[in-house]
């Protein structure tokens, strides 16, 4: 009898893989055309009728609602945007800009600062783009616990568990 191999996928693969079927049947229903600054939009969720967008432009959205980075991630891929990745001092000024603007320098915000592949090295994203400048806060990334994704708050860069729930940003460009 011929064995069958099987091919072992990383648990964070196969988590985000069942993450993205399930979210499959629950999508979210967003009407890209009427959102605005500060305009509601309406997600079927049966946890929240209807959720605000804090704050929008050209190149940001930020939600108010607080879901895990997994659903972030597949919320701003669904919409051609992506977890806000913060590559260097420019884009760094960029976003601390809009967030000040906006007044929404006080929220925690899931980036697409990750450790998924290897638990070891962060990156930026599923791609795994590798991180040349970074601003992490005062004895951070913790290594100790299991914390594979990144925060920011007050655009300080905290490591934090992945399934936990925080608002987020997308890049749209």
């Amino acid at each position: 009898m011929k064995r069958l191999y099987t091919i072992k996928l990383p648990l964070f693969v196969a988590f985000f893989m069942a993450f993205l079927l399930f979210e499959e049947t629950q999508s979210a229903v967003i009407d890209l055309e009427n959102i605005s600054n500060k305009t509601e939009t309406g997600y079927n969720d049966s946890k929240a009728e209807n959720r605000a967008v804090a704050a929008t432009d050209e190149d940001f959205y930020v939600s108010e609602d607080a879901i895990s980075w997994f659903a972030a991630e597949y919320f701003c891929r669904k919409n051609g945007w992506y977890l806000v990745s913060i590559r260097n001092l420019e884009e760094a000024v960029q976003l601390n800009g809009f967030l000040n603007f906006n007044t929404l320098t006080v929220e925690r915000y899931w980036t697409s600062g990750n450790r998924l592949a290897d638990e070891k090295s962060w990156y930026w994203g599923l791609n795994y783009e590798a991180m040349g400048y970074t601003n992490w806060a005062a004895n951070e990334p913790e290594t100790t616990k299991a914390q594979y994704c990144m925060r920011l708050t007050a655009m300080q860069w905290y490591s934090f568990d992945c399934d936990q729930s925080s608002r987020y940003i997308c890049r749209k460009r």
